[in-house]
């Protein structure tokens, strides 16, 4: 029952940080919409979105899979007492959340989004393999579980802001329940063909399974576009000719896309702040 009243605490305690730390919205910025009908064709055909579908069923079947025998393995291998198990996950949690924040700046600040996330994947290939391996020895048990935390927390924050990069606006909405409905649907299948799997093959066909998962998503995601660090721009056009200056925003240096929102009456550019000049927007009487 303690699970349900700490969720039931935590629960509270983000809407008073919705209503009390969140700014509000000025009226005049964007309102996506959660989903929209008429964009799925477009979401379903761009390639790097469904890497990252891909990615995230991968990633939830591997984790719901993976718990199917691990704290099997701390019970029976490590000899931890199955009440002493939440002070195995706690600290190694918190840890791998340590280990990976240099990585995530890298990604974010140096522009090493790709490198990072295939890395990741790596090392999640490589922890699948080594409890395949080393399965019956307690400290290696240990030593994978952290790593195996490590590439997922590092994927789990990942995922979603390459899927906020490599989106094109206006679609965000619509690419974010496509990719929320694979997640979803990789732990339901991760749960269910794991324990067919572990009633056939036992622990170590569990680790087989999800180590050929995993490589296929790295050799799929290796194709993935290297996403550009872009900023977003929102630009009033509340009485304005959009039809003449939506083309001209489009032609300045530096603009990625440009999307017109017509119940905010404004255009949001995705821009490379490397090159594009805020100053080259005078010009086109924005005032």
């Amino acid at each position: 029952s303690a699970v349900f009243w700490i969720t039931s605490v935590f629960a509270i305690i983000g809407i008073l940080v919705l209503f009390f730390v969140v700014p509000k919205q000025n009226a005049k910025q964007v309102h996506e919409p959660s989903a929209n009908q008429g964009l799925f064709g477009t979401v379903l055909q761009n390639k790097d979105l469904l890497r990252l579908d891909f990615g995230i069923f991968v990633l939830h079947f591997i984790l719901m899979a993976s718990f199917l025998v691990l704290p099997h393995l701390l019970l029976g291998v490590a000899e931890i007492p199955q009440s002493k198990h939440s002070w195995v996950y706690l600290p190694m949690l918190v840890g791998a959340f340590v280990v990976m924040l240099p990585f995530i700046l890298i990604a974010e600040k140096r522009g090493k989004s790709k490198s990072v996330f295939l890395g990741a994947i790596f090392l999640l290939v490589a922890m699948q393999l080594a409890l395949y391996v080393f399965h019956d020895m307690k400290n290696a048990i240990l030593v994978c579980f952290f790593f195996f935390f490590v590439a997922f927390n590092l994927l789990e924050a990942t995922l979603p802001s390459l899927l906020s990069k490599l989106a094109p606006t206006g679609t965000r909405g619509t690419a974010n329940g496509i990719y929320s409905s694979s997640q979803f649907f990789g732990a339901f299948l991760g749960g269910t063909l794991g324990g067919l799997v572990l009633s056939r093959f036992d622990v170590q066909g569990i680790f087989v399974l999800c180590a050929c998962l995993a490589l296929i998503w790295l050799i799929v995601a290796s194709f993935m576009t290297s996403p550009r660090q872009l900023s977003n721009i929102q630009v009033t056009l509340d009485g304005k000719d959009q039809t003449r200056l939506l083309p001209l925003l489009m032609k300045l240096p530096g603009v990625a896309e440009v999307w017109y929102v017509e119940a905010d009456k404004a255009a949001h550019l995705k821009v490379d702040n490397k090159v594009f000049n805020r100053e080259s927007m005078a010009e086109l009487d924005l005032s």
